[in-house]
């Protein structure tokens, strides 16, 4: 098949949980189809990323873009009937680029990776998909109830509304839309009348992210490190380690004076780097890799109150053999069995309580995180996830009319 994807940014280097999905998913597609890949691309992402993806055997056609934060654009958001995030990612160039790249090919299949970049995809001859990362209203609405500046509040109250409205209008207009776990495929399909929508979880390298050494034993208070890990200008990450700090790390430090806690992920905001304390919370800022802060962790926090997805950071720790404690929103989506494979905790004394519990058990924490281990393995590895989108693209073909030349590409 020759497949294009439209992204709002270039999925590389894979350093967040958006572009582990996309990069991941467009390189296993590429060992057996044409890929090319249609963005936008900011002065922040890396000046290599074009060509690190080319090396992939994908091609790659990218228009500069600016943030476009500015005044008019969020009084047209709030004013106008189209949301800011959606205003925030239309421009002309992109339309004149893509309709440029599908005059030079005759492409099977085009999917738009989140409903920012869905409004290029209206109303194409050919087969759609659109992947949902998140709901955004849902995660807009969770972020409204959250928000303590009543001016903010109101205008993620006026944002939603327009998001559940965007929703409803244009997802039913793809040929096939994807979510990221079985309650936001039903959440779409109820709410916004979506027939056709297949769960495509996120995933983990299994192999990158194995159990390098399995701890025999720690001496109580010595070495224990909690950790977070997450883009910290993500207002989710950053409403979550908030109230962390506040609410439950005081009585942490109050059981085991010696814990340290360690936020762990790039651009993180003032108010988070004004959280760092010596010797005691830890803000590295962006890290080229996760992997060995995970390794050293004892227990790998995620206490997240507002927004959507499944939680690759979840994946990641619970493929390194980590006890992960988390809120019932942080570990949606993903198929794990509470006090099983994780703990799940949404009070803050109970999630702290959990936490002490854990540093004090380092037989318990072992089986946790072998219990999680094996629960990733069975239903987040990628080769088996890309198997899966190919099964759906199957069936777009099909509702289109799929030719003798698709047919060889089955399974």
């Amino acid at each position: 098949m020759k497949l294009l994807f439209l992204t709002g940014n270039l999925p590389y280097p894979p350093t967040d949980g958006w572009k582990i999905r996309v990069f991941s998913l467009v390189r296993g597609l590429a060992r057996r189809h044409e890929v090319t890949v249609v963005s936008f691309m900011r002065r922040i992402d890396d000046a290599l990323a074009v060509e690190q993806l080319r090396d992939h055997g994908i091609a790659v056609h990218v228009l500069p873009r600016e943030s476009r934060y500015s005044p008019v654009t969020l009084a047209q958001g709030l004013l106008g009937k189209t949301a800011f995030p959606i205003l925030n990612y239309r421009d002309d160039r992109m339309t004149r680029l893509l309709r440029q790249v599908m005059q030079q090919d005759d492409f099977d299949l085009i999917q738009s990776e989140s409903l920012h970049m869905a409004q290029y995809c209206l109303d194409l001859p050919h087969p759609t998909v659109l992947d949902l990362h998140n709901i955004e209203s849902l995660l807009m609405k969770r972020y409204a109830k959250q928000e303590q500046n009543p001016m903010k509040r109101l205008y993620a109250e006026i944002t939603w509304r327009k998001l559940a409205t965007y929703e409803r209008e244009v997802c039913g207009r793809f040929t096939h839309c994807l979510t990221c776990s079985d309650e936001e495929r039903v959440l779409l399909q109820t709410r916004s009348r979506v027939e056709r929508v297949s769960v495509i979880p996120n995933g983990v390298d299994i192999d990158a992210h194995g159990v390098e050494s399995w701890p025999t034993h720690q001496t109580p208070q010595s070495g224990e490190r909690i950790v977070f890990v997450g883009r910290m200008d993500y207002h989710a990450n950053v409403e979550g380690v908030r109230w962390f700090c506040r609410s439950v790390w005081p009585r942490i430090r109050a059981a085991r004076p010696g814990a340290v806690l360690q936020i762990v992920g790039g651009h993180p905001v003032p108010t988070i780097s004004r959280l760092a304390r010596a010797g005691e919370i830890e803000v590295t800022g962006f890290v080229t890799n996760v992997r060995p802060y995970l390794q050293e962790a004892s227990v790998v926090v995620v206490p997240l109150r507002i927004g959507g997805g499944t939680r690759l950071k979840i994946l990641e720790a619970l493929a390194m053999g980590k006890a992960v404690i988390s809120t019932t929103v942080g570990a949606e989506g993903i198929e794990a069995a509470p006090s099983r494979d994780l703990i799940i905790a949404d009070r803050s004394d109970d999630f702290a309580d959990h936490v002490v519990s854990l540093l004090a058990q380092p037989d318990v924490r072992r089986k946790l995180g072998e219990a999680g281990r094996r629960a990733v393995e069975v239903r987040y590895n990628w080769d088996t996830i890309v198997a899966s989108l190919e099964d759906v693209y199957e069936q777009c073909l099909g509702v289109h009319g799929t030719s003798e030349r698709n047919a060889q590409y089955v399974g």
